[in-house]
């Protein structure tokens, strides 16, 4: 599989890359930072997997257009095309014109489902509440994207699900249709924290 992952230098982008490297995937990284791009590129590489870095700010139509470009023209296809920044929209006075984007890469690649997180529209193949789960079937691929704790990310003072709590929140998402992205929040250093690995 071929995988972009946007802000790949840092934070959840980063971890999310090295995980996909790790199960298998060929990582395309790309954010605005160099030197840590460069960093987190030879990391993966050093651990085995595989990986390339193209510079960009995904708030700049050019650079979103270049990273699309730079991994086909590498791998020749796109497996994974995530471009996680909702805010990142029209109505914000950021439109980095995803359509024309999506017509370019399905040229090749015709299969190619995209989400444009929380935006709406043609190009919100399938829909992502996050902390969040429909009261009702839906009849649309979605994921509900929903942490252990309260937040997405770490606090030292979290209070986590229990184990019943989980049970039922993974029940309520597959009887609607969906599907669940659990998030666990990593503390400063990386690690999980012991308390949510107990949940």
């Amino acid at each position: 599989k071929i995988a972009i992952v946007t802000g790949g230098n840092s934070g959840i982008g980063e971890a999310t890359a090295k995980l996909f490297a790790k199960e298998g995937a060929t990582v395309v990284i790309t954010a605005r930072r160099e030197n840590e791009l460069i960093r987190v590129r030879d990391e993966i590489l050093a651990a085995g997997g595989q990986c390339m870095y193209v510079p960009g700010d995904v708030r700049v139509t050019a650079d979103v257009e270049n990273v699309v470009a730079k991994t086909i023209e590498a791998y020749g296809r796109i497996d994974i095309l995530w471009l996680d920044g909702g805010q990142v929209n029209p109505q914000n006075k950021q439109d980095v014109h995803m359509s024309d984007i999506v017509a370019e890469a399905r040229k090749t690649q015709p299969w190619l489902i995209v989400a444009d997180r929380t935006v709406g529209g043609k190009n919100e193949n399938y829909i992502t509440p996050e902390l969040s789960v429909p009261d009702h079937a839906v009849n649309v691929p979605w994921e509900s994207c929903v942490t252990v704790g309260r937040a997405f990310s770490y606090r030292f003072d979290e209070q986590y699900k229990t184990p019943r709590e989980l049970v039922h929140l993974l029940t309520d998402v597959v009887c609607r249709g969906g599907n669940l992205a659990l998030n666990i929040a990593p503390q400063p250093n990386g690690m999980l924290p012991a308390a949510a690995i107990r949940a």
